[in-house]
């Protein structure tokens, strides 16, 4: 554990994802009719203990997230003008558990989903129902073209909630962080990698 203590929050929640993710990367290599007593097996010894530490390091990571702190030349804002931006960060980044954005409805393509995932835009409401702050983009596999000229549309401060409707349409998740208002979208996406593992 003493390893762990020097880490950065980012590092920790990153920990914890890459965990979760080798754990469902051991079930697919297996067959279903394994797939009982496999899940037994990585539930006892070491593989228990960093489970253990994994869902710790996510809980306290995340425990006191603020929402989407602006801080400048930050590397994953993408400026597309005055009061224009949003921020662009891997599924893998912990940066989005750590801005309280946990319940964003992320699905990674894999060999259990056929190749098909979701990737998610969020995007923050203040109390007078405008944009309050940079949205969100949270890809898994590449950004896309579309969904970033979508974003550039979106005028911080004045862009509202129904403006957002016409461009994004009906919000697939309406919820709250950090006292503000959330809508989620999810992004259909597909990794033809993952439906046919031999074409890596």
């Amino acid at each position: 554990m003493k390893p762990l203590i020097n880490f950065r929050r980012e590092q920790l929640i990153s920990f914890g994802i890459r965990f979760f993710k080798t754990v469902l990367k051991r079930i697919r290599s297996i067959g279903l009719q394994d797939l009982r007593s496999e899940l037994s097996l990585l539930l006892r010894g070491p593989l228990r203990s960093c489970g253990l530490v994994a869902s710790a390091v996510l809980v306290a990571a995340t425990g006191h997230a603020g929402l989407i702190p602006r801080t400048a030349n930050d590397r994953d804002f993408v400026s597309a003008g005055k009061d224009h931006g949003y921020y662009m960060v891997s599924s893998n980044s912990g940066r989005w558990w750590h801005w309280g954005l946990a319940r964003a409805p992320v699905v990674e393509p894999t060999w259990f989903t056929a190749g098909y995932g979701d990737d998610v835009i969020v995007i923050p409401f203040d109390a007078n129902d405008r944009v309050a702050y940079a949205p969100v983009y949270i890809y898994t596999i590449l950004p896309d073209s579309f969904q970033k000229q979508r974003l550039q549309a979106v005028t911080l401060g004045v862009t509202g909630q129904a403006d957002i409707r016409r461009i994004f349409g009906r919000p697939d998740i309406q919820g709250a962080a950090g006292g503000y208002k959330v809508w989620f979208y999810q992004i259909r996406v597909y990794n033809p990698f993952e439906e046919f593992p031999d074409l890596h």
